[in-house]
Order: C-alpha cells, then structure tokens, then sequence
C-alpha cells in the first residue's frame, strides 16, 4: 500500500494568489439535499434501503445503493454520477462518504471515477497516493489500494467511512474558461457484478460530503515556491525557472498526457534548459521533486 508525508503533496499549479473560502455541499440522498446525483445507470438507486442486510440508511430515509429492495443484478458496470463546481486551475477537493459492502470477493466490486476536461477528456479511476498530471489524491479509510485503482470490495459488517482528497487537481479548461461552467468536476460511482452467487446486497452510500478549499496561495505568498515554464508552448527547447525553490537538486520528470513517464534527469540550479526536440507534440505534465516538496506546471509541446 503506498504512503506519502503530508508534506510531499504537490506545490505547484499555483496560478492563482489569492485564497478561497471552502465551500461544502452535503449529499445524503434525502429531499432537501445541498446537490443531488446527475444520473444513475444500471443497478444504482436512490430510496430507502429494504434489503436482508442493507435494511436502514445511515442518515434516513434514502441511501444510494445498487438496487434498494432485491440483490444486486448480474451484467456489466452501473454509474452513479454527480458534479462539483470547480472554478480555477489548483482547487483542493475534499469528499467523505459512508458505506456498507456485502459482496463476495470476486464477484463485484466497486470503485470511483472522476472526469478531466483538461488534458485527456476521459473518466480516470482514482489511484490514491500516485502522482497525476498535477496532483495526489490523498485516501483514508476503507478500501483496497491496488496498482490501479482504489477499490471496495468484501464485505465490512458495518457502516465505515473513506475519505479522498484531490491536491491540486487537473481537471482544467483553462485560467479563465471555468465562469460559464460551474460544476466542471464530474464523480461517479462505478460498481462491476460478474456474479452473485449468494443473493448479496452489494454497496450502499450514504452522508457524501464535498468540500472546495479553494486554490493554493493565501497568506505567505511572497515565499511560496513556484515553476516558471518559458516558452509555453514550446518547440524544441523549454527553460524552467525554479523561484523560492523547496530545495536543489532536484529530479526533474516530464509525463504525457496518458500518464506515462517520458524523461527523468536530475537538475541542480535554479534555472534548466530542457531539449525537446525528440518529443511529439501535444500535452505534457512537468514535475520537480525534492526533499522538502514538489511543483507542477502543465506544458504544451507545439511545432
């Protein structure tokens, strides 16, 4: 299972200064909730739980749960989606969730999703505690920590609550496009029944609350650590320009916008000349690590 320090989230993406008050949006299901879900596909309801074991919500009367009154179905993969505003490159994005599971490991299993508008316009499985394009998605409590994917399966007896933290999240436009789109950030629910052999109830969610923190930046500005990316976009060379540096040398990594790592090299000075020359076009994601933290700056590679 992969662990982070606290501290080794990433710095960077600091494009805008100023601090956001944290904005928070509780989903229980019930009438009057602050938002609600987009859509439901498949085996997902929203009602008030009647099953063998999954017989009460955690906040009553409604739950989110695959199917409210029979087990699970069998047959491909069901999507519970919603949304939350996201209005800037950066944000910090907290969501908290309560849950039961009753599945047989094997059988079906869930996992979450969100959407990036950004760089590769697709869903992407959350994969806690790994670097991505600009961020880490930080997780706590319960669920299995694959080389993929976050995942909830088995069953856990009980109520128990996961919380997951986008730092610094990449789901962009741009610096300015976001006013005219307000719930830019999609989440969904994904739950996949190859079998069910026992008649279970599946997974139940209930008590979801997000938070927007707002982006990085506030109070100490004028030593917070930024990367400077110079020309952007770029043809065959790209300077990088470290200032208030959490620390040198560094390692220097450049990501294409599928993930995958294409350079690795170690940097010792504040300001780096990097060749591009043998490099497609199209996105890339930079990122300098040291001891002490980490920056991110997004770069687009264009002839």
């Amino acid at each position: 299972m992969k662990r982070l320090s606290t501290f080794s989230f990433l710095i960077g993406w600091a494009l805008i200064a100023q601090a956001q008050v944290p904005i928070t949006w509780h989903i229980n299901f019930d009438p009057g909730a602050d938002r609600t879900m987009d859509s439901l596909d498949g085996c997902w309801q929203i009602g008030p739980p009647d099953k063998t074991v999954f017989d009460s919500a955690y906040s009553a009367p409604n739950a989110l749960v695959t199917d409210t009154l029979l087990p699970y179905p069998v047959g491909g993969i069901s999507y519970a989606e919603f949304s939350v505003p996201v209005n800037f490159y950066g944000e910090d994005i907290q969501m908290s969730f309560t849950h039961r599971l009753e599945t047989d490991t094997g059988e079906a299993y869930g996992w979450i999703e969100y959407f990036d508008t950004g760089i590769t316009q697709s869903w992407i499985k959350v994969d806690p505690w790994e670097a991505w394009y600009s961020g880490y998605i930080e997780w706590n409590g319960e669920g299995t920590d694959t080389d993929s994917a976050l995942v909830f399966m088995g069953t856990n007896n009980g109520w128990s609550n996961v919380q997951l933290a986008w730092r610094c999240i990449a789901v962009v436009q741009g610096p300015n496009e976001r006013a005219n789109n307000t719930d830019s950030m999609r989440i969904r629910f994904a739950f996949e029944a190859l079998a069910n052999t026992n008649g279970r109830d599946g997974w139940m969610i209930d008590d979801l609350v997000v938070t927007n923190s707002g982006c990085m930046g506030g109070v100490h500005e004028a030593t917070t650590p930024s990367l400077s990316v110079s020309p952007n976009p770029a043809s065959d060379r790209v300077t990088l320009e470290l200032t208030n540096a959490p620390s040198v040398p560094m390692t220097l990594e450049l990501f294409r916008a599928d993930g995958a790592l294409v350079r690795r090299e170690q940097v010792k000075g504040v300001r780096n000349a990097i060749e591009l020359s043998s490099l497609p076009d199209g996105p890339y994601l930079i990122r300098m690590a040291g001891e002490r933290g980490q920056l991110v700056e997004r770069l687009v590679i264009q002839r």
